[in-house]
């Protein structure tokens, strides 16, 4: 029962394009417009393990897409709201479990890429080195990529819904030390998850509204949702 003795052979080809305009309307106001097109495939196999389900190949085409507008009210002050949908893709980490089979070895389970659509508005202020931003958020997620403890596996969650308030203080040390990191500091987001029909249904959680994704440009990307 089980096999202490593994050798996977794991590849992830990605392959993308991607549109984004920024418009200016006027001297103050900007709109934002992107959307991406995504193919992966995802290939693994332990070469120890010749049961079907310790290999397995998987392609799937995300699609990402972004519209947002911001409209500055002083020169210090902005206001932004934006809609859109990310996702993210399982790396081969997430798909490989050495002990998650049957007979307590290796499985490979090939996982949906997480879809999340997002609504936000928020607030910017900004003068000299400082810059604050505070925002609410509204996301809908569909098969989330979570790691479900019990069987020390990731599976694909039903739909779930989070929402809440982020901010944000960004800040240069000093105008002298323009080589030093910036420090960020940015308040934990109280957030509601909702899951129709499952055991994960009306969890309720703190959390740094960080969420692991592909946006449209390939320069957005980030685990911080700010």
């Amino acid at each position: 029962m089980g096999n202490p003795t593994a050798r996977v052979f794991a590849t992830q080809r990605n392959e993308a394009i991607y549109l984004q305009q920024n418009t200016a309307v006027g001297e103050d106001t900007k709109l934002t417009l992107g959307v991406r097109e995504h193919r992966v495939t995802t290939t693994a196999r332990d070469v120890v393990n010749p049961a079907a389900y310790a290999s397995g190949s998987k392609t799937s085409t995300p699609r990402a897409w972004d519209i947002a507008l911001r409209q500055n009210l002083t020169r210090t002050t902005a206001v932004y709201g934006r809609v859109g949908q990310s996702f993210r893709i399982a790396t081969v980490d997430e798909v490989y479990n050495q002990f998650g089979g049957p007979s307590f070895d290796a499985i490979v389970t090939l996982l949906e890429p997480q879809t999340s659509r997002e609504h936000e508005i928020g607030l910017v202020y900004r003068v000299s080195d400082l810059r604050v931003r505070a925002s609410a958020f509204l996301i809908d997620l569909k098969n989330e990529i979570y790691f479900f403890a019990p069987t020390f596996s990731n599976i694909n969650l039903p739909p779930t819904r989070r929402k809440g308030l982020s901010s944000m203080l960004l800040c240069a040390p000093a105008r002298a030390c323009p080589s030093l990191p910036m420090h960020r500091r940015r308040r934990p987001a109280f957030a509601k998850e909702i899951s129709a029909g499952s055991t994960f249904r009306g969890k309720r959680f703190h959390s740094f509204h960080e969420t692991p994704r592909t946006p449209v440009s390939p320069g957005r990307c980030s685990k911080e949702r700010v």
